[in-house]
């Protein structure tokens, strides 16, 4: 699977609280991993997508972010995502700034 379109989420920056959506786009059907990292570079989260699930189908994509994802409270910060295929190749990377 290979990105077609730019790699965002919006809104950003946001609030946790509010939350954001990651919005990509597949060329096929691919099972698709979402590391989320910290400054330091430490992974915090690694969000799995089905490919038969919403997320992972060919075409626009989306998925949203919420406090519930990462099921502990994150300080404000900038934070970086990787999405990675069904074979663990990078198809997207972006960042997303956390508000108080």
């Amino acid at each position: 699977a290979n990105i077609k379109g730019l790699v965002l989420n919006v809104p950003n920056p946001f609030q946790l609280d509010q939350g954001t959506t990651i919005h990509y786009e597949l060329s096929r059907d691919s099972s698709v991993s979402i590391l989320f990292y910290d400054l330091d570079g430490n992974k915090i989260k690694t969000l799995e997508i089905d490919k038969n699930a919403q997320g992972g189908t060919k075409g626009k994509n989306k998925v949203p972010i919420t406090k519930e994802t990462f099921k502990v409270s994150l300080p404000s910060s900038v934070y970086f995502y990787l999405i990675l295929d069904d074979q663990n190749k990078v198809i997207g990377q972006s960042e997303m700034a956390v508000l108080p």
